[in-house]
């Protein structure tokens, strides 16, 4: 018997059973609709970015006459290379142009028109082909060709030189000559050439969808309509071609070097030979239209620029092939736990299988022809995986659009929910994942079931449908893993190397365990769970048997059944359980960490910014001090809505050790008010506590420091450290050298403290007090405020007062408040972006938990019909079989929750272990918040609500067809 000849019989197996088929496919789907639904919002956000890029590209290509100057340009000439260059496939339209630089503009009293550029010329005349094709739209000018022998002008030129249709306008041309005599004195001659033309026309700009790389100016007149920009021909006065003439002549008769250029503007059809699914193609049919028309201006003597079109379909290509591998990174978690869903289906379909596979065996089919057999059925179930998946992520992909667009093209350009694009290889690689997850998921299922003994699985109950083959070797071992990576990211993978009394190898082997421990980490929860899900349910079955007492109360008298059935399918309450822990795990993960992370940004904003304002000064050194005033800062405290505020200033001090002076930040306030308004947490005191302020303040010429100058050299609290003020007067730029050295005691050492991150001295003001008044502003070089808000009041308001008070002052102020710091991190559209995907994710991992928990108690149910169907002819009621089924299935969600959350928080409290380490002094911590909570409450509902409906057979079995005798 041929494989192919068992072609037929996997496919019709899978059309036949499908109840079977979409167990064993229900997870790869799943998991394979957030792969590609990330991938085809990449697809999709990507048509976005490049409509936005190209919509702001107004020509596809530039061709340039190699004559220069080129006089005697009329229409026939520009007409036949027009016709030249449309003839190329794929040219659209074609507008030709000659253009002259060096003008000046005037109106008929003389005033002239200045252009804000490096040359000073007011603009470019412009010779415009009455065939100008798309040149008005593309530009997005408003306006007509001019009347014969008159010009159009930009409404800009207009109003600088108040002149409407039907005036006049003068253009001025200047030609200097001139030349060095023999003593080195350079003497020239201007002469001018003006040309009046009425007006007939006046053209505005629409340049709003313009990008900042095409516009370009010294001077942003972006916004102004009336600013004409074409292509580099700023303002330019335009003529018809055909009265060029009226130019050309007089101007090449003041200056021979005078001449037009001309150039063509060339649009393609960008639908034919753009594809977003295939750019490289793009980019090579570009290169091929550039090779066509650049024969045509072999001919015709113009040569033609690289398109612009070019750069964005570069800038795409990595961005759109470097991203859908980290989509694919993503969405790891997912994929494991579809795939183990698949897994569990697969199982539960070769259980009801053996019967099917013995008798093909017995009718003499090989172990090899019905493990390929059952392989071609694998790899048809992957492919429809792969298609349902992609049809499902059609539906993913709007709510991935925006993530997909701020990821792939950090927020650049707009894409719309009108916006659809599936590539080619996104099918491809869909089905392909399809397949290779099946296969995978299948293989072990099938490679087994393809070797049974046929008179061992003819029998109706066999011994190895019933028997676990379980062997604890597997999961003691992922056990140990998950134990050393625990344990590497609880003490560091510096502490191997803190080990003194070891020998090297020692240290090497620890730190390489080290090593592997941090290595598998991301793992860790997958292996933790997996291996103590199972010791605990196949292992021994002693412990979630002593569960059951959770539904005691409510079973009551149905509790002996409940207590005996739910351990006759280890195997089955197993799955159950990791379904359940796994996807709590991973839910409580990404809330725990997402919510935490933000807290943790939260407070690097409040450590930033040290209360809800802190104004500063601008930085003066080698400024003018005597024309600040800080005296009038006192007036802050009178501002409206200030509950209470602390000032500061930088001061010039150097400290010193062992004999060497190593100058650094230092900075002296108000100690008691800073306490007041800051309220620094302990955490930043290293050693003497918050109450080391209070020294500050009570004992003059104490000082703190931070941890890192204490531990480089040595300082203690208690310590002296001499220190140096430096007293120069840099006013009016003369330097009176003058330094005051004297010792400062250490009462405390810090990691730092917030609003004050720069410095490394910290000291009262009184201890600057020794420093006369009318050298205070040279000693200082930044004036600062800490504002606490009184409730009711905005924080905004009350900064702009404060900014009032410091200008009063003469200084000028840099003000950040907390709301204001809060909205842009809210705004950071990478953090919501990597939020929304990891939340959808996590909502697909509870769609599987709850399709996984149901198929676990759909087929519990449909494998014990005789079972139940024998206690309800023994009276039982149709509710009590629910009840005990919920019963059994309720213990086994119980152990589920527990490992699960235990798992997901254990990871994210590890997970802010193991980044502690990028911040020593904004310390992280791990949020619990209602968001976690709705996470655990969900997941139980849709626990809750998958048991239900699947227990809800129980209740309709019919007796008497069940419990018919089959064949007799």
């Amino acid at each position: 018997m041929s494989v192919l000849s068992f072609f037929r019989y996997p496919l019709g197996s899978v059309v036949r059973n499908k109840r079977r088929s979409l167990f064993a496919i229900a997870g790869i789907v799943i998991a394979l609709s957030l792969i590609s639904g990330s991938w085809i919002a990449v697809d999709s956000s990507g048509m976005g970015l490049l409509r936005s890029r190209l919509s702001k590209i107004p020509v596809d290509f530039v061709a340039l006459d190699r004559t220069y100057p080129h006089h005697g340009v009329n229409e026939t000439y520009v007409a036949e290379r027009v016709a030249a260059i449309e003839s190329v496939d794929d040219v659209i339209d074609v507008a030709a142009y000659a253009a002259g630089g060096g003008w000046y503009y005037a109106n008929s009293q003389g005033e002239t028109l200045e252009g804000d550029w490096q040359y000073n010329f007011s603009g470019t005349l412009m010779f415009l082909s009455q065939d100008n094709g798309r040149f008005f739209s593309a530009f997005h000018v408003t306006g007509e060709l001019p009347d014969p022998g008159t010009i159009a002008i930009p409404e800009y030129v207009a109003d600088q030189l108040n002149v409407t249709v039907g005036d006049s306008l003068i253009c001025r041309y200047e030609s200097y000559t001139g030349d060095y005599d023999m003593w080195g004195n350079y003497t020239y001659t201007v002469e001018y050439l003006n040309l009046s033309f009425a007006i007939s026309k006046i053209w505005t700009q629409d340049k709003s969808s313009w990008s900042d790389d095409y516009y370009w100016s010294y001077v942003d007149h972006s916004a102004d309509p009336g600013w004409i920009d074409i292509k580099g021909n700023v303002n330019p006065v335009v003529f018809n071609l055909a009265d060029l003439p009226l130019v050309d002549t007089p101007a090449t008769v003041l200056d021979t070097n005078w001449g037009p250029s001309v150039s063509y503007f060339i649009w393609v059809d960008r639908d034919r030979i753009i594809d977003l699914a295939d750019l490289r193609g793009s980019l090579d049919r570009l290169e091929q239209l550039k090779i066509q028309l650049d024969r045509e201006g072999m001919r015709y003597d113009f040569y033609v620029n690289d398109s612009e079109l070019l750069y964005p379909l570069q800038d795409l290509i990595p961005r759109m092939e470097g991203i859908k591998p980290l989509f694919v990174a993503l969405s790891l978690p997912i994929v494991a736990l579809g795939a183990y869903l698949s897994i569990v289906g697969v199982d539960l379909g070769v259980s009801e299988r053996k019967r099917e596979i013995a008798i093909l065996k017995s009718r003499g089919a090989s172990n090899r022809q019905v493990f390929v057999s059952l392989i071609m059925e694998s790899f048809l179930l992957g492919t429809f995986s792969g298609v349902l998946g992609l049809i499902l992520g059609v539906l993913v992909s709007r709510f991935l659009l925006d993530a997909a667009t701020i990821f792939s093209y950090q927020g650049e350009g707009n894409a719309l929910t009108s916006d659809f694009m599936i590539s080619a290889w996104t099918i491809i690689y869909s089905v392909i994942f399809g397949i290779g997850l099946m296969i995978i998921s299948s293989y072990r299922p099938f490679k087994k079931i393809s070797k049974a003994d046929v008179r061992e699985a003819l029998h109706y109950y066999s011994p190895t449908v019933v028997q676990i083959d379980y062997k604890p070797k597997m999961d003691i071992i992922f056990l140990s893993l998950s134990i050393l990576s625990i344990i590497s990211i609880w003490i560091g993978f510096d502490w191997a190397n803190n080990l003194n009394d070891v020998s090297w190898i020692t240290r090497l082997i620890l730190g390489l365990l080290v090593l592997i421990g941090i290595l598998i980490f991301p793992l860790m929860p997958f292996l933790l769970s997996l291996s103590v899900i199972r010791l605990l349910t196949r292992g021994s079955r002693k412990l979630y048997a002593k569960l059951t007492f959770i539904v005691r109360p409510w079973t009551k008298e149905l509790h002996y059944l409940v207590d005996k059935n739910i351990v006759r399918n280890p195997r089955r309450a197993s799955n159950l359980c990791l379904i359940i822990a796994l996807s709590l795990a991973f839910g409580l993960f990404i809330s725990v960490t997402m919510e935490s992370t933000m807290r943790y940004q939260e407070n690097l904003v409040k450590f930033e910014v040290g209360s809800d304002i802190k104004t500063e000064s601008s930085y003066y050194w080698g400024g003018q001090p005597e024309q600040l005033n800080p005296a009038v800062l006192q007036e802050i405290s009178s501002v409206e809505g200030i509950e209470s505020h602390s000032t500061y200033e930088s001061v010039r001090v150097s400290y010193g050790y062992y004999g060497g002076y190593y100058g650094g930040n230092a900075v002296s306030f108000d100690a008691l008010a800073y306490k007041e308004t800051v309220r620094p947490n302990g955490f930043y005191f290293v050693d003497g506590g918050r109450e080391s302020l209070d020294d500050l303040a009570s004992l003059n010429g104490t000082l703190l420091i931070v941890q890192w100058l204490a531990e480089d050299y040595g300082i203690s609290v208690g310590d002296d450290i001499p220190l140096t003020l430096d007293m120069t007067n840099y006013s009016s730029g003369y330097y009176e050298q003058k330094y005051v050295n004297y010792w400062g005691y250490v009462v405390g050492i810090v990691k730092s403290l917030p609003g004050l991150e720069s410095y490394s001295i910290y000291m009262d003001q009184s201890s600057m007090d020794f420093v006369p008044v009318q050298n205070r502003t040279e000693i200082v070089s930044t004036y600062g405020v800490f504002v606490d808000v009184a409730d009711g009041y905005e924080q905004a308001a009350v900064a702009e007062d404060i900014d009032d008070v410091f200008i009063r002052a003469g200084m000028s102020p840099n003000t950040i408040t907390v709301d204001e710091k809060m909205e842009e991190l809210n705004n950071d559209p990478a953090f919501r972006a990597l939020t929304d995907f990891l939340y959808m994710e996590y909502v697909l991992s509870v769609v599987i938990m709850t399709i996984g928990v149901g198929i676990l108690i759909f087929v519990a149910v449909n494998d014990r019909e005789k079972e139940l169907a024998s206690i309800m002819a023994r009276g039982s009621s149709a509710g009590q079989i629910r009840k005990i089924l919920m019963g059994e299935s309720f213990t086994l969600m119980v152990l589920g929750l527990v490992v699960g959350a235990s798992v997901g928080l254990l990871t994210a409290y590890l997970f802010q272990t193991l980044y502690a380490g990028d911040s020593s002094v904004v310390p992280r911590e791990m949020l619990f918040t209602w968001v976690s909570g709705v996470i655990v409450v969900a997941s139980v509902g849709a626990l809750v609500i998958a048991s239900l409906v699947a227990t809800s057979r129980a209740g309709k079995i019919k007796l008497a067809e069940v419990l018919r005798i089959r064949g007799g």
